[in-house]
């Protein structure tokens, strides 16, 4: 239970792309204005008013207007990059702009699907639900650039910061349909579930809460924290375990029938062993029942295989009755 103690992310509401707009406009701003001063100053018109009406002329260049007579006999290489910067600004701050109208869009009709995270299985879960044709909205606290770039290209929206109660507010929880909580922290998806419920108290939303931690997933059964009679209503999901499950039944480590007079033995190699690989390994040992009574041989390859063994066993303590694993610390 690795992340049990783990801290909430703290809340990030801007990233750099959010402040461009500003910084765009603050140069085009200085350099017009330092640009109108010398125009002045070179046409012998330099005084208090002056100073004024340089201000006056740099924000009209701003908003993209600004009589070409006005700029004659000042510099021309700062009036061209003022204006650059000036077009640049109102793109970017259109493109910011929309963002939010789509955003405010999406949450005020409500209905809509909120996720937690693309770090871990978010960005999975976003693209399945765009695909069946769902409206998502993601709330974003530390995954990669590119995530966050492949989610907005196929059309969720994307609020960047961890979910505190009033991003989800923001995300539209109270609205939404579902809410799920999918970082790659089981702290941080617990914190999320809890928040949302104490943002939109009493609300018919179905909440889902991936858990990758199996020891966690237990006590949080027994606490009775998700059910339905408990503080926050949510349903457990694992990803890892449903994979393989998947995995196992579409591709049965018996694929050729094992017959009960036979000294045949199901073998299972697990190259890495993380979350994924004991994922597999537990499931196969949970399905692993053959006629001729032979157990489950696998072998496992990891480069931290003696640390991982010892907690693997320390988790599933009865493993060895079921099935036999070799672990080797190996590349």
């Amino acid at each position: 239970m690795e992340n049990r103690n783990a801290e909430f992310p703290p809340p990030r509401r801007h990233t750099w792309w959010r402040w461009s707009p500003l910084v765009i406009a603050s140069l085009s701003f200085v350099l017009s204005y330092v640009a109108f001063c010398i125009a002045e100053s070179n046409a012998g018109k330099l005084g208090l008013a002056t100073f004024f009406e340089a201000l006056y002329s740099s924000a009209q260049l701003l908003i993209l207007h600004m009589p070409r007579s006005e700029s004659m006999g000042g510099p021309r290489v700062l009036f061209l990059a003022a204006k650059v910067l000036a077009v640049a600004w109102a793109a970017s701050g259109t493109f910011v702009v929309g963002e939010q109208l789509r955003l405010w869009s999406s949450v005020r009709r409500g209905d809509h699907t909120v996720i937690c995270g693309l770090s871990g299985a978010g960005l999975d879960l976003a693209e399945d639900g765009r695909r069946e044709g769902e409206r998502v909205v993601v709330i974003d606290p530390e995954s990669s650039a590119a995530a966050r770039i492949r989610a907005e290209e196929f059309g969720a929206r994307v609020i960047p910061g961890g979910p505190a109660e009033q991003l989800l507010l923001n995300a539209g929880v109270p609205k939404a349909k579902l809410l799920l909580a999918a970082t790659g922290d089981d702290s941080a998806n617990i914190a999320a579930v809890v928040r949302a419920r104490d943002a939109a108290p009493g609300k018919p939303f179905r909440a889902f809460v991936h858990i990758a931690d199996s020891q966690l997933r237990v006590q949080l059964r027994r606490q009775r924290t998700f059910r339905s009679d408990g503080p926050a209503p949510a349903t457990i999901f694992n990803v890892f375990d449903s994979s393989a499950r998947l995995l196992l039944r579409d591709h049965q480590l018996d694929h050729v029938p094992v017959r009960p007079e036979t000294q045949q033995v199901v073998q299972l190699v697990v190259v890495g062993f993380g979350l994924m690989g004991e994922a597999v390994l537990t499931r196969a040992a949970l399905t692993g029942h053959y006629a001729n009574l032979k157990r489950l041989q696998a072998i496992v390859i990891d480069r931290q295989a003696e640390r991982k063994e010892r907690l693997f066993r320390n988790r599933y303590r009865h493993f060895a009755y079921v099935a036999d694993a070799r672990f080797l610390q190996l590349d």
